[in-house]
C-alpha cells in the first residue's frame, strides 16, 4: 500500500474505524486544541456544519481532495473505495506515481477493460487518481491525458475522486474539470481536515496505552495540531512509547521517529533482503545517515521511486538507481561509515521505505525524505543553502515550489537561515518558527501579516498550527495593532487574532470582545474574535458574549455570531432552557 505504507499498521484508518472529514476550501472549520471538532459530537454539527465525509459527498461528480504531506489523503481514498465497492459499486482506482510517460497513463486509465466495459454499460463507474503531486509526469502532461480521455467520456455515469498535495495542485487542471463537469472550480476543491481528538484516543488505546492520558500529554506540550496528523501522530506514540514525554521541536520529533523506523524494519522484508548479505549492520544512527544521502538525491533530483539493480539506461526517469549514490565515507559520531552496497541496501530495508515490486522501492512518506535531505544539507554553508532551495524571476527571489517543505525543515535545524529565507517565503520560515529567537519571531509576524495582503487564506489555512511557535515579548502589542486597523484586508485582520488564539494571549480579551460585539465590524473579523473567546477565552468572557447569543448585537445574516455566543454561554452561564428560549430556525 502506498500513501502511508510506512506508518505502524495499527493506525490504518480501515482497521481503526476513523471516519475522515474534508470541507470546502473556503468553508470555516472549528478546531479545538488542534483536533477538528467533532461532526458527531455534542456541538460538533452546529460547530462544524462544513465538516464532510466523503460518504456525504456521494452526489458530487468530482470532488479533488488536498491536503498537506501525512494527512491522510491516500488511506482516505481507499476508505472510500472499501466503502463504494461494499455497496456493490464499480471503482477503478490508480496511483499516479506508476506512470512516467503519457502513453503509459492513457492507456490504463481509458484502454483498461473497466473503463471499455463501463463505456459500453449503463451503471456508474467511480474513477479514483491519487497522487497528483507525486507524479513523475509533468504537470501539464498529466492534465492533457485526463482531460482528453475525459472529453468522450460519459460524465452523467462517472464519479472522479483525485487526491494531491495542496501546494502542488495544477490550476490547469482545476479549470479542465471545472469545465467538464459543469461546476464552478472552487465547487470542486475540498480540504482534508485534521483528525477528531476520539480518533487519536483510539489510536493510543489500539497501541496500548491509556488514550485520555496520551492526550492529555499532547495538549499539555501543545503539540495537538502534530497529533491530529497521522504520520506525525505514529512518531509521537512511538516517542512516547519510550518515556511517556514528548519534546517540543518539530525536528526533534522527526529525528527520533525515524530514527526509529530505522530500527525497526519490516521483519519478513529484512531476512527476505539479507539473505546473502555481507558486511557489518549498521547501528540506528548510520542507517539514518546513509537514509539521508539517499533522500538528498532523490528529493533534489525529484525521483519518486528508487530502483536497487540495474543500470543507468535500464532505470526508468522517475526511478533513482541506488547505486549512484554509493561511494565515499559518511561521518557519524567518531565514525567513518563507508557507503557501499552493503551500506545501501541496509538502508533501504528498514521501514523508512516500502517495497512496490520489481526490486523498487519508495519512501514511506514524502515527509520523510524532505526532512532527511534537510538534515543532511543542513551542515553546508548558507550562501551554498541558498543557491539550492531559491530561485528568481523578475517578481523576485522563491523557494523552488518542489523544495518548500525541505526549506522549513532547514529552518528548523538551521535557524540563523532565517536571513536568507525570510525575504523568500515567511510561510517556509513559519514551518521552523518553534527554533527561532524572539527578534526573529517579530520580524517573521510582520512579514506574514503584510504577506496575507497578497494571498488568500484558503492557500494557507493548514499553516496555522504553526502560529503558537510565534511568541515574543512584543507579541500582544503587535498583534493588537494588527488587529485594530481596519484599514488594512480583514484577512490580516483575522491572521492577527488567529496568532492571538495561538498563542493562547488572554491579553487580548478586551480586543476580542469589543471587535466580537460592534455592529460596525466586518462580519469575518468579528467570527474570528468571537471564536477565540470560545476556545481559550475566560469564563468571564464568554459570559459577555450573551448579546451574540440573544442576536442583539447587529448583524448576523447566517447566525453565525448567535451560535458562537450559544456556545460561550452554555452550560456555564446559560442553562437548558434559556437556550432553547434563544435557538431560532437558520436563516440560510
Amino acid at each position: 500500500m502506498f500513501g502511508l505504507s510506512g506508518l505502524d499498521p495499527t493506525l490504518q484508518q480501515p482497521r481503526l474505524g476513523w471516519i475522515r472529514f474534508c470541507a470546502r476550501l473556503d468553508a470555516e472549520v472549528e478546531l479545538e486544541e488542534g483536533f477538528l471538532n467533532d461532526p458527531g459530537g455534542t456541538w460538533g454539527r452546529l460547530a462544524n456544519p462544513n465538516a464532510l465525509s466523503l460518504a456525504d459527498l456521494a452526489s458530487e461528480p468530482c470532488v479533488v481532495l488536498l491536503g498537506e504531506p501525512g494527512l491522510g489523503k491516500t488511506i482516505a481514498l481507499e476508505q472510500e473505495e472499501a466503502r463504494l465497492r461494499a455497496a456493490g459499486g464499480t471503482v477503478d482506482r490508480i496511483d499516479l506515481r506508476g506512470y512516467d510517460t503519457g502513453t503509459d497513463l492513457g492507456t490504463r486509465m481509458f484502454r483498461s477493460q473497466c473503463w471499455q466495459e463501463w463505456q459500453k454499460g449503463s451503471y456508474q463507474l467511480t474513477l479514483i487518481l491519487d497522487a497528483v503531486d507525486e507524479s513523475p509526469l509533468p504537470s501539464n502532461t498529466l492534465v492533457r491525458v485526463v482531460l482528453d480521455g475525459l472529453r468522450t467520456a460519459d460524465l452523467t455515469r462517472l464519479v472522479l475522486r483525485i487526491a494531491c498535495r495542496h501546494g502542488a495542485w495544477p490550476p490547469a487542471f482545476e479549470q479542465g474539470l471545472a469545465d467538464r463537469f459543469g461546476r464552478t472550480p472552487r465547487e470542486l476543491l475540498y480540504k482534508l481536515l485534521p483528525l477528531r481528538m476520539a480518533d487519536v484516543k483510539e489510536a493510543a488505546t489500539h497501541r496500548g496505552f491509556d488514550g485520555d492520558g496520551f492526550v492529555a500529554e499532547v495538549v499539555r506540550r501543545g503539540v495537538g495540531p502534530l497529533a491530529s496528523i497521522p504520520i506525525t501522530l505514529d512518531m509521537l506514540l512511538r516517542i512516547y512509547a519510550e518515556g511517556q514525554t514528548l519534546p517540543k521541536m518539530r525536528s526533534e520529533i522527526y529525528r527520533r521517529g525515524l530514527l526509529t523506523l530505522c530500527e525497526e524494519p519490516d521483519v519478513a522484508r529484512r531476512h527476505e533482503l539479507e539473505r546473502g548479505a555481507t558486511g557489518l549492520r549498521l547501528t540506528a544512527e548510520q542507517l539514518f545517515r546513509v537514509a539521508a544521502r539517499i533522500a538528498t538525491y532523490t528529493t533534489l533530483g525529484g525521483h519518486t521511486a528508487i530502483s536497487r539493480w540495474g543500470s543507468p539506461h535500464e532505470v526508468s526517469g522517475a526511478d533513482f538507481l541506488l547505486s549512484s549514490s554509493a561511494g565515499g565515507n559518511e561521518r557519524v559520531g567518531e565514525q567513518q561509515v563507508l557507503v557501499d552496497e552493503n551500506a545501501l541496501g541496509q538502508s533501504l530495508r528498514t521501514a523508512l521505505f516500502v517495497p512496490v515490486g520489481g526490486e523498487r522501492y519508495r519512501w514511506g512518506h514524502r515527509t520523510f525524505a524532505e526532512f532527511l535531505s534537510a538534515s543532511y544539507l543542513a551542515p553546508r554553508p548558507p550562501e551554498q543553502l541558498r543557491g539550492v532551495v531559491v530561485m528568481a524571476d523578475d517578481d523576485g527571489p522563491y523557494i523552488t515550489p518542489q523544495l518548500r517543505e525541505v526549506a522549513g525543515w532547514l529552518v528548523d535545524l538551521r535557524p540563523e537561515l532565517f536571513e536568507l529565507l525570510l525575504p523568500s517565503d515567511p510561510f517556509v520560515v513559519l514551518k521552523g518558527a518553534a527554533a527561532l529567537g524572539e527578534p526573529a519571531r517579530e520580524r517573521l509576524v510582520e512579514a506574514l501579516l503584510q504577506r496575507f495582503e497578497e494571498v488568500s487564506w484558503d492557500e494557507y489555512w493548514d499553516l496555522w498550527h504553526s502560529f503558537a511557535n510565534l511568541h515574543h515579548a512584543g507579541l500582544v502589542t503587535q498583534l493588537t495593532r494588527g488587529a485594530e486597523d481596519r484599514g488594512v484586508s480583514a484577512i490580516r485582520r483575522r491572521v492577527a487574532l488567529e496568532i492571538a488564539e495561538q498563542c493562547r494571549l488572554k491579553e487580548m480579551e478586551p480586543l476580542w470582545l469589543r471587535i466580537a460585539l460592534d455592529p460596525a465590524e466586518s462580519e469575518e473579523v468579528r467570527l474570528e474574535a468571537a471564536g477565540a473567546i470560545v476556545r481559550v477565552g475566560s469564563d468571564d468572557a464568554k459570559a459577555r458574549l450573551a448579546p451574540l447569543a440573544r442576536g442583539e448585537a447587529g448583524p448576523d445574516p447566517n447566525d453565525e455570531l448567535r451560535g458562537l455566543g450559544l456556545r460561550a454561554v452554555w452550560p456555564r452561564h446559560w442553562g437548558a432552557a434559556e437556550v432553547l428560549d434563544h435557538l431560532t430556525p437558520p436563516r440560510n
